[in-house]
């Protein structure tokens, strides 16, 4: 673009020095001298003919000057970047889009910076620019598409100024398509790909951060789509019309589920921070019913569990205590712990609620960013009417509490955390730790991580987990979902942890829609997850650099 406009200026200089030339040639014509015929005399056949060409060479000269100057000033210059005219623009500049298609974008890399695991690259093959995605459907939700067709999401979109951005000035004056730059993300390629294969036939979202920074190491969302299709229309439409897979949808992100036992994990923070570590309740055949209500709430098969304490009630994920547990604790302490964690609290009636997203979330200087991967704000709902029913069915991570996959990783890695602190995940590699605040005291999560580990080791997660190398922590979740309007019941599994337990380096969230048992279905998920940060050395990164 640079030559183009230098180019432009050099011509218009030129075409007015000639214009000039004609125009002064054409004025003192014998026509116009003093001694030259009377006024009254008729212009010579010859004059006239001059005249006449000058006139229109001048015309042609500025309609072409006019054209090409729009061209090269206006349509990527600071007319582009009015909104009214983007709009007219792609809908009736076809040459924008020719020249996208034609253009090299940059690489896009996983946090190594290697070639051979770069996530998005370029082929020019027989003189066409090919743009290709190595993982497939397993890095659609994260890394987007780009085409002709269908524009742009995801990183793709996120990172377009920079990927067209020319990585050598020199570049410009070779190349009316000059090579992008390249970026690199927080991604780990073999972890994305071991998060990907592990849904491929399922339906649910993994994700994988860093304890220290937030990094994401993996983000993969089931059923996915083939990126490349954005350059079609038949396979697009087919997956468009699939409104029961969604597969553009973000489960990771942008889907809200239900976190069954896992939101124990919540409850028991606020048990220690309330001082009822050693409280200990009663599961019996009969059940829990709560002040009130009327309505018992009881254990996966009506097990029974006998007294026990805080630690053996994580350990066997016993439904009773923790319902009990939620209600001593209270709605107000609930809700300051969960808000603590990074959840909203609505208060509104039922009729009032809305979808939200996370405002600024993401660890990144990049508005667009922000903009591109939205994230639906997790939330518990403790509205003024909420029954001690309520509060109880809510503490075992049934009821009205909705969480996305992403908060769910964050609260693992929270707690994983010596400091006890939420920190903003990233997406960009190596960027500065960005804390939102205290999830939990040191102390809390100091006495929380023994009674994670416990249920890997011995409790509902030991059968996943016998034989694995790294000691890992974690907590199972199986969540009762309705669905169809409430006629049929949808059991999702889940798994959140952090790895190794007495030394966390990542944390992760698995959920799998109609899983069944967690300990069963996402536990296995993320024992391959943890082996897999293993073999990638992620187990043993250094710490970042403040």
């Amino acid at each position: 673009m640079l030559l183009s406009r230098l180019l432009t200026w050099i011509l218009l200089a030129g075409f007015g020095l000639v214009g000039l030339v004609l125009v002064r040639a054409a004025l003192r014509s014998p026509a116009n001298a003093t001694n030259s015929v009377p006024l009254a005399a008729p212009l010579s056949g010859a004059n006239f003919g001059l005249r006449a060409a000058t006139a229109f060479f001048l015309l042609v000269c500025l309609v072409a000057l006019g054209l090409h100057s729009y061209w090269a000033l206006l349509s990527n210059g600071p007319v582009s970047s009015d909104p009214q005219y983007a709009r007219l623009k792609g809908a009736r500049d076809q040459r924008g889009r020719r020249l996208s298609e034609s253009a090299l974008r940059g690489w896009v890399f996983d946090r190594s910076h290697l070639p051979e695991n770069a996530l998005c690259r370029y082929q020019v093959v027989g003189g066409r620019v090919h743009r290709e995605y190595p993982l497939g459907e397993y890095s659609a939700h994260i890394l987007g598409y780009t085409g002709f067709l269908h524009g742009e999401a995801g990183v793709e979109r996120a990172f377009a100024a920079q990927l067209k951005k020319p990585a050598k000035l020199w570049n410009t004056f070779l190349s009316s398509a000059p090579v992008g730059s390249d970026i690199a993300l927080s991604l780990d390629f073999a972890m994305q790909r071991s998060a990907g294969e592990q849904l491929k036939t399922k339906r649910g979202a993994v994700v994988v951060l860093r304890v220290d920074t937030g990094e994401i190491l993996a983000l993969a969302s089931s059923p996915g789509f083939d990126p490349k299709a954005a350059e079609g229309n038949e396979a697009w439409d087919k997956y468009v019309q699939d409104t029961d897979g969604q597969p553009f949808l973000n489960r990771a992100l942008n889907d809200y589920y239900l976190p069954g036992s896992t939101f124990k994990t919540v409850v028991a923070t606020a048990a220690i921070e309330s001082g009822l570590t050693g409280q200990t309740f009663t599961c019996s055949a009969a059940g829990y019913t709560p002040p009130g209500s009327g309505r018992a709430i009881k254990d996966d098969k009506d097990e029974v569990h006998g007294t026990l304490n805080l630690a053996k009630a994580m350990e066997v994920s016993c439904n009773q205590y923790f319902a009990q547990m939620g209600v001593l604790v209270g709605r107000e302490r609930l809700g300051d712990v969960a808000r603590h964690y990074g959840l909203f609290i609505d208060e509104s009636p039922e009729s009032a609620r809305q979808s939200r997203t996370v405002k600024q979330l993401w660890n990144t200087e990049s508005a667009e960013l922000d903009a591109t991967f939205n994230v639906a704000q997790s939330r518990m709902m403790l509205s003024p009417r909420v029954t001690s029913y309520d509060v109880a069915l809510q503490s075992i991570g049934q009821g009205f509490d909705q969480v996305t996959v992403l908060q769910m990783a964050m609260i693992a890695a929270a707690v994983g955390r010596t400091d006890g602190m939420l920190v903003a995940p990233a997406l960009e590699a190596e960027r500065p730790v960005k804390k939102l605040g205290a999830a939990l005291t040191p102390a809390a999560a100091t006495q929380l991580r023994p009674m994670l580990r416990a249920v890997v080791e011995k409790g509902t997660a030991a059968r996943a987990f016998r034989g694995c190398r790294i000691p890992v922590a974690g907590k199972t979740g199986t969540a009762q979902v309705s669905v169809n309007g409430g006629r049929d019941l949808r059991i999702d599994a889940w798994f959140i942890g952090f790895a190794p337990a007495d030394n966390p380096k990542i944390a992760f969230a698995v959920v799998v829609e109609a899983g069944g048992y967690g300990g069963e279905r996402a536990a296995p998920i993320a024992r391959t997850l943890v082996e897999q940060a293993e073999r990638s050395g992620l187990l043993a990164l250094p710490p970042p650099s403040q």
